[in-house]
């Protein structure tokens, strides 16, 4: 194996993306969104009533 290859492959191991974690870390931000978009929708309901009592 060449020096630069040997290189290279060193680079590669060290930037590389794991694709199981990148899966799980995209499936954590989707379950936080989807909560935080439930309470921003509670808050909203919440408001659009006390407007409602005015």
């Amino acid at each position: 194996m060449a020096v630069s290859e040997q290189a290279q492959n060193q680079r590669d191991n060290l930037s590389a993306v794991n694709q199981d974690e990148e899966a799980i870390n995209l499936q954590v931000y989707m379950q936080a969104y989807t909560s935080n978009m439930k309470v921003i929708a509670a808050g909203n309901q919440i408001f659009n009533d006390l407007l409602s009592i005015f």
